[in-house]
């Protein structure tokens, strides 16, 4: 009996703490758009859009995310891409296909060459739209976002480009850096994984997991001035069963299949491209971004981060990435 009374006063106390996390803990600014892409309609697609305060669609910000492929992730960072350029151009964003949460049947899982062929199809799309008939793209990637980035911009006509930002980019040798060797054994892991996401969808509140991400980064709450509520509320919004496998299916399929970089599509782009690596980075290792430098720096802007930004530069590191982007092409607009 004394067991049971205290049980229920642990979770009255746990759910009145918890109470606090009811709310999130940031509110998303960009407008958010379903639409599904494809031939068969396979692709059904989330989107981010911060519109032109002007109505000028002379130049289109066309950005593609890393995995885990949720735009939500990048809100912040692309609101700051819009205010540095003073709202005057669009902006959009565009996840990986399958990995957000949404109510209804849709599919989950695409390998690396279906997710290619979805940013294909959503900015065939995209440039049928009147308003877009005649604009120019700034393409920007971020890690496996540069991957999808590089094969669009080689399947499209050449004149729609206007320049190419690469942030932090995955496309060589995944496997022989030491986050590739350490992710390229996610297979072994793939039933635990399983079992905890399904135990998080039916077992964890939203608000616990508000509470968890948060606490996790606590040392690093406040990076670059900037708070990280952001990132603990989207992850806590997207991690789930389904939403993890698609980010595991993808990462297998990555670290497979990005082996070579194929040289031939960056030099088709002679100063139309910026590379910016990210110092210590475990995913470009010296190695990866010395070969780089060697072969293409007569064809390519190349940058490393001075600021010290990590990988996932959205946790901190929004603000602080739009303005260094903003230098890097101003000039050139």
């Amino acid at each position: 009996m004394t067991g049971i009374v205290i049980l229920i006063l642990f979770a009255f106390f746990i759910k009145r703490f918890l109470k606090k996390y009811e709310k999130p803990l940031y509110n998303h600014v960009g407008q958010y758009r379903y639409s599904y892409h494809g031939k068969n309609k396979e692709y059904y697609t989330e989107t981010l859009y911060y519109p032109s305060d002007c109505n000028n669609h002379s130049i289109v910000f066309l950005f593609q995310s890393g995995n885990p492929g949720y735009i939500r992730f990048y809100d912040r960072f692309l609101l700051h891409i819009s205010q540095a350029f003073n709202k005057k151009y669009d902006v959009i964003g565009i996840g990986q296909a399958g990995q957000f949460k949404k109510e209804g049947s849709f599919k989950r899982c695409f390998n690396l060459k279906q997710q290619v062929d979805h940013k294909i199809q959503y900015f065939n799309d995209l440039i049928r739209q009147d308003k877009y008939k005649d604009s120019k793209f700034v393409f920007i990637g971020h890690s496996f976002g540069c991957y999808t980035t590089l094969k669009l911009i080689n399947s499209i006509d050449s004149d729609r480009i206007f320049h190419v930002i690469m942030i932090h980019p995955t496309i060589d040798r995944l496997v022989q850096t030491p986050k590739g060797q350490e992710r390229n054994n996610l297979h072994k892991y793939k039933l635990f994984f399983q079992i905890a996401l399904k135990f998080i969808d039916y077992f964890v509140p939203l608000s616990l997991l508000r509470f968890i991400c948060l606490k996790a980064n606590e040392k690093n709450r406040i990076q670059n001035g900037e708070d990280i509520n952001d990132c603990a509320e989207n992850i806590a919004q997207w991690i789930g069963y389904e939403t993890g496998l698609s980010f595991m299916y993808l990462t297998i399929f990555q670290f497979d299949e990005i082996n070579q970089l194929n040289e031939q599509e960056i030099k088709k782009f002679t100063n139309k491209m910026t590379v910016y690596y990210a110092k210590g980075d475990e995913y470009t290792p010296e190695f990866i971004k010395k070969d780089f430098k060697d072969k293409f720096s007569n064809f390519v802007d190349c940058f490393e981060d001075e600021v010290g930004l990590d990988h996932a530069f959205i946790f901190g590191g929004s603000k602080v990435k739009a303005n260094l982007i903003r230098k890097l092409i101003s000039a050139k607009i």
